[in-house]
């Protein structure tokens, strides 16, 4: 009896043992990196902005406003397809006096883009185009 009693005490105690997950290595690794890259490709944001009582005199100025600024950035030898408008936007524009509301025009703005290959040159003219233009846009360089 003392022999069973040892023998399922040691089967016991093999199952035990074998029956615990055994785990895989595991390899854990941290770290960082950078790197800094030119840019291959510049855009510069050009918006105007127009002030006056009627929509349309708001919609008109506007047009001739980006239509002059358009023509001159053509005459730096862009094309139609690197220039592009990436806003528009008219809204009411109101005054309050007494505490009444009152139209009093409407405001508009229109933001061209223009892309082209990174070239320090080229950035150069287009800022003094804009600069010199009698659009007198604002600049952003995205």
């Amino acid at each position: 009896m003392k022999k069973i009693q040892i023998t399922l005490l040691l089967l016991l105690a093999a199952g035990f043992a074998f029956s615990q997950e055994t785990k895989e290595p595991v390899l854990k690794i941290e770290g960082s990196a950078a790197r800094e890259v030119r840019p291959d490709q510049t855009v510069v944001s050009l918006s105007v902005k127009s002030q006056e009582l009627l929509y349309a005199e708001v919609v008109k100025d506007l047009s001739s406003t980006v239509g002059l600024l358009e023509k001159e950035l053509l005459s730096l030898k862009f094309s139609t397809e690197d220039i592009k408008t990436s806003s528009f936007s008219i809204e009411q524009v109101y005054t309050y006096d007494g505490g009444k509301r009152t139209q009093s025009g409407y405001s508009g703005q229109q933001s061209l883009t223009v892309k082209f290959k990174a070239d320090k040159d080229l950035l150069a003219k287009v800022l003094n185009c804009a600069a010199k233009s009698n659009s007198d846009p604002e600049i952003s360089i995205v």
